[in-house]
């Protein structure tokens, strides 16, 4: 076996042994590409077409990591990356990259025996930076400072954007959706992307709610907010004192103007943030049951432990305003409650109620009686649920009709085969 996945697992903050890094080439960069093995490989050599010509380069085999990956960043990088702690990594890193040139390359894997093994031929561009004074549209007073503005231009395609923007003595940063670091984030790099990593994510500068808004407080007072969805950095004064340096994920023509948008605010705190609050919509009072304890514990899986748990609750008059129940669920469709007998939905269709049965001397005997006595005593119940279809190992029952219901109806993300 010999397999080269370019874009890697799509981990945000790990790279795999496997993938090509960077993803985007960039003239005067090292290019490193990686494949990875079945244990009876005996070498890998890869074939690439450039402008220049064709060459052969060998690679080097290195050291396997405990989940593929050269840096670990979280558990749920460890789902894709377990199969390969049985196998072997090779790379090969280039230094010479010439702007805007096409590469095209494959891999030759020879195992015991002699026997050769191919990929199949892969293709990519490399990106330069240069300026773009007309990359950027401002809405509001523009603080980017003059001549900053940059894009990453394979001259086809533009993949990313940069710009700096002024920080004065006594400004503080604020903002960047919900963090568990800092407030003030002036002298820190972080990102913004969606990222769950279950413990340390705050030392690490990661969120699960990021927000492309800053608030500059502690001199005149302004802000800026990137509208986009798609993942940006922040430097906020790491790198140079009085500058915040932002880099921004695009996907623009080459010759294309204002491929980004960015907001900006001026004013007291109050001001900046009702101005933000105006463009992306005001907050809703929450209802008073959300103000009140969520109480849960790994170990409330049956309804009668829930119930228990209640009991204690309002025995020593702790107020509850919601139970979140973790292991409810069989560990196979993710979607069912443990031991419910109930007919396959061949079509992937919902099921109903009265579509399950529910054993006595099962986990939940009665689902519907046990939510219906929690909500009488004004206690919301919520399962924990993993918005994934599993497909190792490979699925069968209910989740299998999902999955290609899921499919066919084109409702999932496809790592299509090769024309």
């Amino acid at each position: 076996m010999i397999r080269h996945r370019p874009f890697g697992s799509g981990h945000p903050y790990s790279v795999d042994t496997e993938q090509r890094s960077p993803v985007d080439p960039i003239a005067g960069e090292p290019l490193t590409l990686g494949v990875r093995t079945s244990a009876n490989v005996t070498s890998v050599q890869c074939e690439v077409l450039r402008e220049a010509g064709s060459t052969r380069h060998s690679l080097e085999p290195v050291t396997r990591h405990s989940r593929g990956q050269a840096i670990d960043g979280g558990h749920l990088a460890s789902a894709q990356a377990r199969l390969a702690r049985t196998s072997g990594g090779w790379q090969l890193t280039f230094d010479d990259l010439v702007a805007h040139e096409g590469l095209k390359y494959r891999f030759h894997a020879t195992h015991v025996g002699g026997t050769i093994e191919k990929t199949r031929w892969f293709d990519v561009r490399v990106f330069s930076w240069r300026s773009a004074d007309d990359a950027i549209s401002a809405a509001g007073q523009s603080k980017v400072i003059d001549k900053s503005i940059e894009v990453l231009d394979d001259g086809q395609r533009i993949h990313r954007l940069r710009f700096a923007l002024p920080l004065q003595p006594g400004e503080h940063v604020t903002g960047l959706g919900e963090r568990f670091n800092a407030l003030d984030h002036r002298g820190a790099a972080l990102d913004s992307v969606v990222f769950e990593q279950y413990k340390n994510q705050g030392a690490e500068r990661k969120t699960y709610m990021p927000m492309p808004f800053a608030h500059i407080v502690g001199g005149t007072g302004w802000g800026f907010h990137l509208r986009t969805s798609r993942r940006a950095w922040f430097d906020f004064g790491a790198t140079v004192a009085d500058r915040a340096l932002v880099e921004v994920d695009v996907d623009a023509a080459t010759d294309a103007p204002g491929i980004l948008e960015v907001a900006f605010y001026d004013g007291r705190p109050s001001e900046v943030l009702q101005a933000f609050l105006r463009e992306v919509g005001a907050p809703e009072e929450l209802p008073s049951w959300v103000f009140r304890l969520w109480a849960s514990g790994n170990e409330w899986n049956t309804q009668n432990e829930v119930l228990r748990q209640a009991d204690l609750h309002r025995e020593h008059e702790i107020p509850v305003g919601s139970i979140v129940i973790e292991a409810w669920s069989d560990e196979s469709t993710f979607t069912v409650w443990r031991d419910a007998r109930y007919n396959i939905a061949a079509d992937g269709g919902p099921l109903r109620l009265d579509d399950f049965e529910f054993p006595a001397e099962g986990a939940w005997p009665d689902p519907k009686g046990m939510i219906d006595e929690l909500h009488d005593r004004d206690i919301r119940l919520v399962l924990w649920q993993i918005p994934l279809i599993k497909t190792r190992p490979h699925p069968t029952g209910q989740v299998r009709a999902d999955a290609e219901a899921a499919i066919s109806d084109g409702y999932v993300v496809q790592e299509l085969a090769p024309d």
